[in-house]
């Protein structure tokens, strides 16, 4: 009797070149946009949100309306970013260029709109963001403004975080090379970006805007983004 030795196939789960891989080896040129990408998103929502806060002032009422009208946004970014990305991955040069001038564009239109046009949308409360020119505004108002009117301006002043949320799940595509890899590139991934949240929530929140201002910080995250 011969017996013949079985060979192993890899199967549909363990692709031959599954197996040669190390899961640790993440590229370094998905971690510069990993955290630079976490560092900018939570930046930009220290930034915008210290200007809403002198639209709308920072009450308990306002600040989780504007925290949800951001997170919003972020998920809007992700869905949208996702589609993109799986019907034109071929073309990814165009939709990276499309995603940044877009979000760029997005993110300087409302710091370049005087805030007087704001006011008649009661938009615009009494607070510290310039007196003269509340007090010679009729519609400013004092106290908290209309949750619902504050959620949908926090949204139209924010729009630009859309665009800007829609290169993760790019950077996430990138990074899947093999369905057998996701878990471990994505966890990857999502710890070099959560890393970047913390480093941009602390330097835009502590020194950024103490020593550039809310247009001066904002300039120096839309440069990130390029």
């Amino acid at each position: 009797i011969v017996y013949k030795k079985e060979e192993r196939l890899p199967g549909p789960q363990e692709p031959e070149e599954l197996l040669r891989q190390n899961p640790l080896k993440f590229p370094v040129e998905l971690i510069v946009p990993s955290f630079l990408l976490g560092f900018s998103s939570l930046a930009l929502e220290m930034i915008l949100f210290r200007v809403l806060s002198n639209y709308l002032t920072m009450s308990s009422l306002v600040y989780p309306v504007m925290l949800s009208g951001f997170l919003v946004l972020m998920a809007v970014g992700n869905y949208i970013g996702g589609l993109w990305i799986d019907r034109s991955f071929s073309d990814r040069s165009n939709l990276i260029l499309r995603l940044g001038v877009g979000a760029i564009i997005l993110l300087t239109i409302p710091f370049l709109l005087p805030p007087s046009l704001f006011a008649r949308l009661g938009a615009l409360v009494f607070t510290s963001f310039n007196g003269q020119l509340v007090s010679a505004v009729s519609y400013a108002r004092v106290g908290d403004p209309n949750p619902v009117m504050s959620f949908v301006f926090s949204l139209v002043f924010m729009i630009g975080i859309v665009p800007l949320a829609g290169f993760f799940p790019l950077i996430a595509r990138v990074a899947t090379t093999t369905i057998g890899m996701a878990g471990s590139r994505f966890a990857l991934l999502l710890f070099w970006y959560t890393v970047g949240n913390i480093l941009g929530l602390f330097f835009a929140g502590l020194f950024v805007l103490e020593w550039f201002g809310a247009v001066g910080s904002l300039n120096i995250v839309l440069a990130l983004i390029l």
